[in-house]
């Protein structure tokens, strides 16, 4: 046995360094990866020590502090060695054997249980193993000067510059600047393409006496960029990858600019644009603990297998309060309006709301009727599934979080008004970005199918004094934001924008931004020939056509194609965009996307819509593959200008066999022929109609009832009716299972949360596509069920919250079937 003073020196250091390996690290690994959680908690220097200190020693002092009070009682020094080395080994353990794919849960904690605890044993007896411990002590110095390090490469030490500032007193405007978050324009409106009085009546007032942009487009399908492009009125940058929504990478935005002229009222979520008053001047002592909570909830993420964190507060949606981030949004906003007390200086009030971001949780009151996610049930890393039962349950929950926006969106005009502010402001309420709602596609990443889903977003401007409301044709883009403020400051930006200022009024202004929508690409028969065509140009130069390839980046399971194509002598766009790999032509496409930057390089507003955006299978790649895109002008076949970038640049020419004779060989050396193909074109493009499916989806929100929930299936006049009215049958062959029954013995209308989500599934022996759910006796839902494993088929219903009375309410749950073409009850058999 080593000596005891020896021995208790190194079993400090021991303890230190388990603790920095198997505590510290992890975290320290991912907050350096996501500088987006020190920006949104935001904590500066002094909080970041504080986060560091516990975690590194803390709880290996804490364990000196409980062995040396155990061994005053008497208790054994040694077994308390023991305990102590194996108590912070088994946090690392439990990282490495998680690690192993397929592993129970169960198996994860004993294996690392065990392995913990024979560490510790043999540590006290196998001089080796002390020090094997010993030579990694250094890690007590490396981990956290590592973590420094990489962690100011890409916060720039969270010192913000100093940008220039419109001078206090220069203006006597209050502005009010309102970002929702993921909300499309369609969801607001009717079946005559107005927003829908009937369900949002807040949007509906504040169009009435604003000027609505009906034909407004975000820039970016990503948070990170949209907003700030609302804020700065710039387009994101060509090398905005990896950038994140701080004062450090876009100094000079719309809160900067007028943080002297403007008393400054900042709620940010997920951004950290402005350094100064509102929610970011909170007590330092709160925003440290909530720091360490949420710490804790992260590395209780990466330590516990899945089918124990799941049960944990999700991190994936949010970066800061995770214990609390279902009711964060609404005490974010009640903090909102409660900024808009006069002051000295008019008032910049700004929020950036995390509502109605998916997940959708609450019902138009503020009452969540979720305790826990189910995105499981309709997405798959964030795709839809294709089964549309599931995602017309998916759209109303969203509209049904969509009221509730509508619900805050009344109530801040209400404030405004009260506090003498709605009529001298300048309000602008608007979205980052929209989302999409159809079968097998993603729900917010841009496509070329789901491009006006996520690009239309709505956008009300009410100017200073205006009382009349406007709808606006205006070809209308989120940067058109900043702009629109400066004139009605009747000043200017000290930084140039891509904007351009909006004017209230029905009238469109002529040489706004063209259409931006992306259109569906015409048919065409492809004749592949030996020949290289004359006109094929490498250098983009003949005739001044061009066509360029900006960017290539991957996005889950595609490879996105970015760039633009123009005749730049008769100012058009291309007319199409084609990419064949390995001689097969696997896309075609159009131009379209906006280029404002392409206009302003050659002033020419006619080729504002020479970009495209096209999006391509990976597994059609590999890098031998050969991947030629090309751009198709009325007279000409133009092949794209690569950047040095190109993921194949270096591709391998391939040489194949077409109607018995060899093609000459295709390399992607600009010295090279271009070896291409004839096109021609068998018909007119079409312009691309709504699905379907669309129709259904909408049609539903239209019918909807007066409480905003959908009408299902062709029985709804058994709603409202008593259950021994119906007189349900039993049926055998049925079986029928209500998922979180307990949740129904004491319910609280009073409280923040309702119950209103009826789960559970159905497996029958005779076909059944809709169940009818009661509550206390009355029929408040009829919903169709869809396909799940087992035979068992999923239902979940939304009802009325006024349905449930205080304490224990009776939940049943009928198979609707049909005798002689009269609808029925059915319940399983006693």
């Amino acid at each position: 046995m080593i000596s005891k003073s020896f021995s208790s020196f190194q079993y400090t250091w021991h303890l230190i360094t388990l603790a920095m390996l198997g505590l510290a690290q992890p975290l320290f690994d991912l907050i350096s990866q996501f500088p987006q959680f020190i920006v949104s908690q935001d904590l500066g220097g002094v909080e970041l020590a504080l986060l560091v200190l516990p975690i590194s020693f803390l709880v290996p002092g804490s364990i000196l502090l409980a062995s040396w009070g155990l061994s005053r009682l008497g208790v054994q020094s040694s077994w308390l060695k023991s305990a102590g080395i194996g108590g912070l080994s088994f946090p690392l353990l439990m990282l490495l054997v998680k690690s192993v794919p397929g592993v129970p849960w169960m198996f994860v904690l004993g294996v690392a249980g065990t392995l913990a605890l024979t560490l510790g044993f043999i540590y006290l007896r196998s001089s080796s193993t002390r020090l094997f411990l010993t030579f990694l002590t250094p890690a007590i110095l490396l981990v956290p000067l590592l973590f420094w390090f990489r962690l100011s490469q890409t916060t720039q030490g969270m010192v913000a510059p100093c940008p220039e500032t419109l001078e206090p007193g220069s203006t006597k405007v209050p502005l009010v600047l309102v970002i929702f978050d993921e909300l499309p324009l369609d969801s607001l409106l009717d079946q005559s393409g107005n927003i829908d009085v009937r369900r949002f009546p807040g949007f509906a007032d504040l169009a009435s006496q604003a000027t609505w942009f009906k034909e407004a487009r975000t820039v970016s399908d990503s948070t990170q960029y949209a907003v700030p492009a609302i804020l700065t009125g710039n387009y994101p940058s060509q090398d905005h990858s990896g950038k994140i929504a701080t004062i450090q990478e876009y100094p000079q935005n719309l809160l900067t600019w007028l943080g002297d002229s403007h008393q400054i009222h900042s709620f940010e979520d997920g951004t950290r644009l402005f350094n100064g008053s509102g929610e970011s001047q909170r007590n330092r002592l709160k925003v440290w603990v909530s720091s360490l909570q949420d710490l804790l909830i992260v590395y209780l993420h990466l330590l516990l297998p899945e089918d124990l964190s799941g049960r944990l507060p999700p991190i994936d949606k949010t970066w800061v309060n995770f214990q609390n981030q279902d009711q964060l949004p609404l005490q974010q906003f009640e903090a909102f309006l409660d900024s808009l007390e006069g002051s000295g200086r008019p008032g910049l009030h700004f929020i950036h709301s995390r509502l109605p971001h998916f997940p959708w949780t609450h019902l138009p009151s503020g009452k969540r009727y979720l305790q826990e996610e189910d995105h499981g049930l309709f997405l798959k890393n964030d795709v839809w599934t294709l089964e549309e039962d599931r995602i017309v349950v998916a759209y109303q929950r969203h509209l049904l979080q969509v009221g509730l926006v509508d619900r805050l969106l009344a109530r801040l005009m209400d404030s405004l008004k009260a506090h003498g502010l709605f009529d001298s402001s300048l309000i602008v309420v608007v979205s980052d970005h929209g989302a999409s709602f159809r079968p097998g596609e993603s729900r917010r990443n841009l496509t070329e199918s789901n491009a006006d889903d996520i690009l239309r977003i709505p956008l009300l401007i009410k100017f200073p004094f205006q009382e009349k409301g406007y709808i606006s044709t205006q070809d209308v883009k989120t940067v058109d934001i900043v702009p629109t403020v400066a004139g009605v400051l009747e000043t200017a930006t000290p930084w140039k924008t891509d904007g351009i200022a909006l004017v209230k009024g029905e009238d469109p202004v002529e040489n706004q931004h063209s259409e931006q929508s992306i259109r569906s690409s015409s048919d065409f028969q492809m004749l592949q020939t030996s020949l290289c065509l004359d006109g094929l140009s490498h250098n983009a130069t003949l005739e001044g056509a061009w066509a360029y390839l900006d960017v290539v980046r991957t996005s889950q399971d595609k490879v996105i194609f970015y760039g633009w194509a123009a005749d730049k002598k008769n100012f058009s766009p291309a007319v199409e965009i084609l990419i064949f790999i390995d001689g097969i032509l696997e896309f075609r496409g159009t131009t379209g996307y906006p280029r404002n930057d392409v206009a302003r390089r050659f002033e020419a507003l006619e080729l504002q819509n020479s970009g495209y955006l096209l999006e391509v299978e990976s597994r059609l790649f590999s890098m031998e593959s050969q991947v030629r895109v090309f751009a198709l002008f009325p007279d000409l076949v133009n092949e794209m200008r690569y950047p040095l970038e190109f993921p194949w640049a270096k591709a391998h020419g391939s040489k194949t066999e077409v109607d018995g004779s060899r093609q000459p060989d295709c390399t992607l050396d600009v010295s090279h022929c271009a070896c291409s193909y004839l096109i021609s074109r068998v018909r007119e493009p079409e312009m691309e109609k709504q699905s379907d499916f669309q129709k259904q989806l909408h049609e539903l929100a239209w019918n909807s009832d007066e409480k905003g929930l959908f009408l299902f299936g062709p029985h709804d006049a058994l709603l409202g009716k008593r259950v021994l009215q119906l007189d349900p049958v039993s049926k055998k062959g049925l079986q029928i299972k209500l998922h979180r029954s307990h949740l129904y013995e004491n319910v609280r209308p009073g409280g923040v949360f309702i119950p209103a989500v009826i789960d559970g599934w159905v497996k029958s022996s005779e076909p059944i596509d809709f169940v009818a759910v009661a509550i206390n006796g009355t029929i408040q839902s009829l919903d169709p069920i869809f396909s799940v494993k087992d035979e068992r088929r999923r239902f979940q219903s939304i009802v009325p919250e006024d349905a449930f009375w205080k304490g224990r309410n009776l939940v049943e749950i009928f198979a609707v079937t049909e005798s002689l073409k009269e609808p029925f009850l059915a319940m399983p058999e006693p």
